[in-house]
C-alpha cells in the first residue's frame, strides 16, 4: 500500500498534467494556424481529419521521426536541454495549480494537484524566470535577456 500512496499515485498525477498540457499546446498552436488561415483567406490545416483535427498529432508524429540538425559550432548540450528545460518550466508552473476538490483514491485522500507548497505565489514567479534564462551564446549574434527581478527583457 506504501508503494500506492507514494509513487503510483504521484506518477499518474504527473503524467495527466504533463499530457493536459502537451494536449493544450498542440491544440493552441492548431487553432492559431487556423486563424492565421483564415485571416490570410485561406483554409489552413484541413487535410488530416474533420477540418484538421488530428493535424496536431500528424505534427508530433512528423517531428519524432525529424532528423536532429544541430549547427557545428553551437555547444550541443546546451542545444539539446534548452527546450527541455523550457517544458519542466513550464509544468512546474502547473504542478502548484490546484484543479478541483479533494478526492478519494484507493481509501486516500488526495488533492488534485502535483505539489502543495504552502507559499505557492511565491513559487509561481521562479520557474518562470527559468524559462527565460539567458542561454549561453556565440558573442557575435545578440540575445534577448529577461531580468527576473523586474520582468524587463532586453537585447544583451
Amino acid at each position: 500500500m506504501q508503494m500506492v500512496e507514494y509513487l503510483i499515485i504521484p506518477v499518474i498525477k504527473i503524467l495527466i498534467v504533463f499530457s493536459v498540457t502537451l494536449f493544450i499546446a498542440a491544440y493552441t498552436t492548431w487553432l492559431e494556424r487556423k486563424a492565421l488561415g483564415h485571416m490570410q483567406l485561406r483554409y489552413g490545416p484541413m487535410r488530416v481529419g474533420f477540418h484538421g483535427l488530428l493535424q496536431p498529432i500528424a505534427d508530433g508524429i512528423k517531428n519524432f521521426f525529424k532528423e536532429d540538425v544541430i549547427p557545428e559550432n553551437a555547444d550541443k548540450a546546451v542545444f539539446v536541454l534548452a527546450p527541455a528545460i523550457s517544458i519542466t518550466a513550464a509544468i512546474v508552473l502547473i504542478a502548484v495549480i490546484p484543479v478541483g476538490p479533494t478526492v478519494t483514491i484507493f481509501g486516500r485522500d488526495n488533492g488534485l494537484y502535483i505539489a502543495n507548497p504552502s507559499i505557492g505565489i511565491l513559487f509561481v514567479p521562479k520557474p518562470d524566470s527559468l524559462a527565460a534564462a539567458k542561454v549561453p551564446r556565440d558573442s557575435k549574434s545578440p540575445a534577448l535577456v529577461r531580468d527576473p527581478t523586474s520582468g524587463v527583457t532586453t537585447l544583451a
